[in-house]
């Protein structure tokens, strides 16, 4: 006569619920990061939402007629100094009447450039000698744009943040011809 001997209700019990706790804390440990970080990254740029706006009172924020050039003004909005201290640079995204776009990313005190792509700050000769300044909370400066390609279309102006991210745009304007 064979004896049959299994495990007991009770000790089956105990070991699934030792399984299912073990799991819960594996998953609890990589979920709960997970999302910290999530939620961390998607609300990180909501303070900047309109820091940035073009300044249409300088006449600027227009193209020259060969298409060589963008001139645009840009004003940072009143912010609190730590959110203000977190902006590193700006972004500007020229969108062509054809739908095709370039943009040009700075940070504060990064060299200027003249060349195609290049950005110098408003006012200085070519090459541009002094480094690019964005402008600080309740500021505007000004920026001469050499585009890849011609320039006629839209510009937006997104925040750069110390931690890398570029949010969404602040603002828009469509570019008018300069005067000459």
């Amino acid at each position: 006569m064979m004896f049959r001997r299994g495990v007991s209700s009770i000790v089956a019990t105990a070991l699934l619920i030792i399984l299912t706790l073990a799991l819960a804390l594996i998953i609890a440990t990589v979920a709960i990061p997970f999302v910290r970080n999530s939620l961390q990254s998607s609300t990180e740029c909501s303070a900047y939402k309109n820091y940035f706006t073009f300044d249409s009172s300088f006449d600027l924020n227009c193209y020259a007629a060969s298409g060589a050039t963008a001139k645009v003004s840009v004003k940072a909005a009143h912010l609190s100094v730590d959110n203000a201290k977190k902006i590193k640079g700006m972004q500007f995204v020229f969108v062509k009447e054809g739908g095709s776009s370039e943009s040009v990313s700075f940070v504060d005190g990064a060299p200027s450039s003249c060349s195609g792509g290049g950005v110098i700050n408003y006012g200085e000769p070519c090459p541009g000698s002094e480094p690019l300044t964005i402008p600080q909370v309740g500021e505007s400066r000004s920026y001469l744009y050499s585009p890849k390609t011609g320039v006629q279309g839209y510009v937006l102006v997104n925040p750069v943040l110390d931690s890398g991210r570029i949010c969404d745009t602040s603002d828009r304007i469509k570019l008018s011809l300069c005067p000459s």
